[in-house]
């Protein structure tokens, strides 16, 4: 919130209770140093430290902090450093939580004044720094969300097979994957027979379904699933897996995609 402006009474309240939250129920009031001693922090501190040092020395034999500025070396290596973050969390090596992990559909109903547009840029001696590029690992997340938002996209039916011990894990993986870019489901409590399957996914109102359930359920009811959500007539079949040995037969049988 804070990225995109000053947040209302609202969101400055829960903030606030939070550090209230850690204080009452985690006590870390009534200690000096909460991580001292945790050997983990220790390290992690020390090799901070070393690594800023060296970045540091770097700037001054390049000639200082302004040299460096004006030059845009300083920009080059931030906007690196940027790119192999953005890479890492737009491939899930890195998650965004309530963005790209655990996201919340719907509107959260916080407000934000937003802040003056001021470049990010300085005088330095007459000569003038490049500014720095904004940042926000998040934006093509909200990027995908503004676009599901207008398209309208609906929902998509899961195509849960077997019992709910079965098809927990994947179901709610692939939610997660499709509330990241703004799309909702609907949920199934598990289908051991195609034509249910057909019947309900019929009755959804849904267009596009997505299979999800383990590999042995796969190689029972896949082939079948896909077929009968094709003839229910669903736009798009999509499958949470990638059983590589059913592979052809899942895609003659009507899967569009593998997830």
């Amino acid at each position: 919130t804070w990225l995109r402006g000053k947040p209302d009474a609202f969101a400055r309240r829960i903030a606030r209770n939070t550090h209230i939250v850690l204080q009452e129920e985690a006590a870390l009031g009534r200690v000096a140093d909460p991580a001292g001693g945790a050997w983990y922090v220790e390290s992690l501190t020390h090799d901070l430290a070393a690594k800023a040092w060296d970045v540091f020395q770097s700037i001054e034999a390049r000639g200082g902090l302004a040299a460096v500025l004006a030059s845009g070396a300083l920009q080059d290596e931030i906007a690196a450093t940027a790119k192999v973050k953005a890479d890492a969390v737009a491939t899930g090596r890195l998650e965004i939580t309530g963005v790209s992990a655990y996201p919340r559909l719907g509107d959260d109903g916080i407000t934000v004044e937003p802040w003056r547009a001021e470049p990010l840029s300085a005088d330095l001696k007459g000569a003038r720094a490049r500014p720095l590029d904004h940042f926000f690992p998040a934006a093509p997340f909200e990027a995908l969300r503004d676009a599901a938002d207008k398209t309208n996209f609906g929902k998509v039916f899961l195509a849960s097979l077997g019992d709910l011990a079965g098809h927990a894990a994947r179901a709610t993986w692939i939610r997660n994957f499709l509330a990241a870019g703004g799309i909702d489901v609907i949920a199934t409590d598990g289908f051991t027979d195609s034509k249910d399957l057909g019947t309900a996914f019929a009755e959804s109102g849904a267009t596009v379904a997505c299979i999800c359930g383990p590999d042995q359920e796969y190689e029972r009811l896949g082939e079948a699933a896909a077929g009968i959500l094709k003839q229910a007539g669903a736009a798009r079949v999509y499958l949470a897996g990638r059983p590589k040995a059913q592979d052809a037969d899942l895609r003659a049988a009507g899967v569009d995609e593998f997830i």
